[in-house]
């Protein structure tokens, strides 16, 4: 019969199991915590943190990179045609390749939209972001969770905005998922990557309802696994600093690796080749897998 710590009396075997897995569960958490980001590597890589001043920041020096706006700067550039325009007059003429340039075989845009989008976030929004919450005390359930996320967007009048939102646990096994709404007018869909398609809308929730359901089973402690983390959790609007990035742990020479080419070239698996578009429950559980093979045996 099992005894945990200093337990007087034997454990029925439900009890048992219980422990044995919190146990495992503890475990799994120490391993995956040896490869969070310094905060020094949360600033470079371009997370919104908590500044010396009490206040929501983000790094300078990934400020580009990042795709962040100054505030009262309007202008912006056009992801697919690349002509500068206003954030404030969208609408006009966009000719592209949808799939690239290489698309059609054609060198002239096989693809007309009626407005312009950008993947810029003007800095003034950083004040409406949030923290994730403290821990309620010592049995607490999230503070030893680990746990993948993948978020993806869609393109509004304000830039990239939260679609859908797909949080699984170590085991690849569905903890929540769910769509949200954006607040701006929603320009491009974005099928291809973000997978989300017509009529999402009538099912989606609010971001503020998003927070909920995501506090329910993360909390500050909480290890958040992704991939370019800084760009989910930003279209989140959320500070957290216990990230695994698989984007930081395999870049090389200031270079990063899709999660595709990773995924193939460490588990021999292929993933993105779905038509209807990218799927964040397979994003999300190829980065915990990616963490284990790679990193934790």
């Amino acid at each position: 019969m099992a005894y945990p710590g200093n337990c007087l009396y034997p454990l029925s075997n439900e009890d048992q199991m219980a422990y044995a897995a919190a146990l495992q569960e503890f475990e799994t958490y120490q391993r995956f915590s040896r490869l969070l980001l310094s905060p020094e590597n949360h600033k470079i890589n371009g997370f919104v943190h908590i500044n010396n001043q009490g206040q929501p920041d983000v790094s300078v020096r990934r400020a580009d990179w990042n795709s962040w706006a100054q505030p009262g700067d309007s202008n912006r550039k056009c992801v697919r045609c690349y002509k500068q325009f206003s954030e404030a007059e969208p609408d006009g003429e966009c000719r592209f390749h949808r799939h690239g340039k290489d698309c059609c075989g054609n060198p002239t845009p096989c693809t007309t939209a009626t407005a312009h989008v950008h993947n810029k976030t003007c800095m003034s929004e950083i004040g409406k972001f949030i923290k994730t919450p403290r821990s309620s005390g010592q049995f607490d359930g999230r503070s030893y969770k680990v746990f993948g996320i993948d978020t993806e967007m869609v393109y509004t009048e304000y830039g990239m905005e939260a679609a859908r939102a797909t949080v699984v646990d170590v085991h690849g096994s569905l903890v929540a998922n769910f769509f949200i709404k954006p607040t701006g007018r929603i320009l491009d869909l974005n099928t291809r990557y973000s997978g989300v398609t017509e009529g999402f809308l009538d099912i989606a929730v609010s971001l503020e309802e998003a927070h909920r359901i995501l506090f329910h089973h993360i909390n500050e402690n909480t290890i958040l696994v992704g991939h370019h983390l800084s760009n989910d959790l930003k279209v989140l609007k959320l500070i957290h600093t216990n990230v695994v990035d698989t984007a930081v742990l395999f870049e090389s020479r200031g270079r990063y690796q899709s999660l595709k080419v990773l995924a193939k070239r460490h588990l021999h698996k292929e993933i993105h080749n779905e038509v209807g578009g990218h799927d964040s429950t397979e994003d999300a559980s190829t980065c915990i897998e990616l963490v284990i093979k790679c990193f934790l045996r």
